[in-house]
């Protein structure tokens, strides 16, 4: 990085990764942040070179709608600098990164991220969710436009299916059970008259 300018400065080293994006497959940001570093103070005309690191396996998209775990599709991953999300800083420092397999980080098939403590799974409770009734539009690169929410929506179940509702009540009961017993724990211990 080298200050081109007249007066002293910092700037902020980004590099950003785009994953393959199939049409149909896991929906996913056209670039993403992966790595970012800040200089020093530099004069005018000074260089000082930064060090970008990134973990590989943070590029993987999580997929709750058929693995429900991370992946990293097969494929092409470009990395540029840039200023910002959408400047690129220069053509030259464009490089990409072809992936021959997809890789799926569950137990049952390439194990977790190195990032991760476990293999990260969908909770039935956001399966639920998406299987609810909510009026909700997912935005897609597909089809950018023809999903762009045109009014506000909210994820207010307009019907819960029955299978839902039955493994949700026991669990509502025991938060009431609860913050029921919490309240009682806080209660000041009763006074005793002294005679």
């Amino acid at each position: 990085m080298t200050n081109t300018g007249d007066v002293a400065g910092k700037d902020v080293v980004q590099l950003y990764y785009s994953a393959p994006y199939i049409k149909g497959g896991i929906e996913k940001s056209a670039v993403n942040l992966g790595a970012f570093a800040k200089t020093d103070l530099l004069k005018p005309g000074d260089s000082q070179e930064v060090q970008l690191t990134m973990t590989f396996d943070d590029m993987a998209s999580f997929d709750y709608s058929n693995a429900q775990s991370y992946v990293m599709d097969a494929g092409t991953y470009t990395f540029t600098l840039r200023t910002d999300a959408h400047t690129i800083k220069n053509n030259a420092s464009t490089f990409t990164y072809d992936l021959d397999n997809t890789i799926v980080y569950d137990d049952d098939h390439d194990g977790k991220r190195s990032t991760d403590e476990i293999a990260a799974v969908s909770q039935q409770e956001f399966a639920d969710a998406g299987s609810m009734e909510t009026n909700m539009h997912y935005l897609s690169r597909a089809d950018f436009s023809g999903t762009f929410p045109n009014q506000e929506r909210r994820l207010n179940p307009t019907s819960i299916p029955t299978a839902v509702k039955a493994r949700l009540e026991p669990m509502a009961l025991d938060l009431l059970l609860w913050k029921t017993h919490k309240k009682i724990l806080r209660c000041p211990p009763p006074v005793q008259k002294m005679d």
